[in-house]
């Protein structure tokens, strides 16, 4: 699933190449339950509209709220250009005065691009702005190094055929593989917002291409939600949440690597009602949370792409407080 952290997205860089000295940790993502302040810079109504409607089904999941402007306000965080490509900032940013952008979505003025790659772009685009990296850069990314070297290459050529002032170095850089130290990891998923299109020739070990998705997958979901949690109550500990119209099984387990050390007596199911809380279990938050899940018609399915027994792991990095909800969605 998305990886949170910690560098600039490609096409800001080429423009500010020194900002990869401001490397960010976890803690760059954004507060739980901020209001994040977008100014439209250019653009007409109808690009405005698509871009609300659309990066707010991000806040459907993360205890985030966007607040745009058409007009100049005082102050902003995010500052819009519908002018040159498509790119952003990674992770929180300070609220300012300044008037230069720092997010463009030139695809969405394109006429002859359909509504839905519009949609994607801007979803994508603002799972940056929320922290999330590219996920060919997981440290579970299972497909070799043939695709990482392809985006190197087809970041030099960009580099060269805008006349920006980036460095070659940059392209090496950007697209390495994250160190799950330098993240917070969420289990690698191909269908992602996050995760480009990709053909199987570029996928080592893969006669399957990874799809052109075009909407926030369930596992997107669950990390959104996970990262920017809703207030935490008083209970220490996890709870499942349904969030799907048909019941769901969980099958869990808490320990540092369930995923890797085999599945035993130790992993416990429950069922959960349509919409339905689980109880709150007590547990040592000093481990890792595994678990897996389906709904009952098996159209949802909540697991790892990339470990034999389909375990997703969530990390004890992402508990807030002692306290970790763990909701499911169902995407309808």
């Amino acid at each position: 699933m998305r990886v949170i952290n910690l560098t600039f997205c490609f096409l800001i860089l080429v423009i500010n190449p020194d900002a990869l000295a401001a490397v960010l940790d976890r803690d760059s993502r954004w507060q739980a339950g901020s209001l994040i302040k977008v100014w439209f810079i250019d653009g007409d109504q109808q690009d405005h509209q698509l871009v609300k409607t659309t990066a707010r089904e991000w806040t459907r999941y993360a205890n985030i709220e966007f607040q745009f402007f058409s007009n100049q306000p005082d102050s902003s965080h995010l500052r819009i250009s519908f002018a040159h490509y498509d790119g952003s900032m990674l992770g929180r940013q300070p609220l300012s005065k300044d008037r230069n952008p720092n997010v463009y979505l030139a695809s969405i003025t394109h006429p002859s691009i359909e509504l839905t790659k519009k949609k994607r772009i801007v979803l994508h685009e603002f799972g940056h702005i929320l922290g999330f990296e590219h996920e060919f850069l997981h440290p579970e990314w299972p497909f070799g190094n043939a695709w990482l070297e392809h985006q190197q290459e087809n970041c030099k050529f960009r580099l060269e055929s805008q006349n920006t002032n980036g460095k070659p170095e940059l392209c090496e850089q950007l697209n390495m593989p994250l160190t799950k130290a330098s993240i917070v990891a969420f289990p690698f998923d191909r269908l992602s917002i996050m995760q480009y299109p990709v053909p199987a020739k570029w996928l080592d070990g893969s006669f399957e291409p990874i799809p052109d998705n075009r909407q926030l997958s369930s596992l997107d979901k669950m990390a959104a939600a996970i990262s920017y949690p809703e207030t935490q109550p008083a209970n220490k500990g996890f709870r499942f949440i349904n969030r799907c119209l048909e019941p769901v099984t969980v099958s869990y387990d808490i320990a540092n690597d369930v995923s890797r050390s085999g599945i035993g007596a130790q992993i416990k199911r429950i069922t959960l009602k349509p919409m339905e809380s689980s109880h709150w279990y007590q547990t040592n938050i000093s481990v890792d949370l595994s678990l897996r899940a389906v709904s009952h018609s098996g159209s949802y399915h909540w697991r790892s792409d990339s470990e034999p027994n389909r375990y997703l792991t969530v990390p004890k990095t992402s508990w807030s407080s002692g306290t970790l909800e763990i909701p499911l969605f169902c995407s309808y």
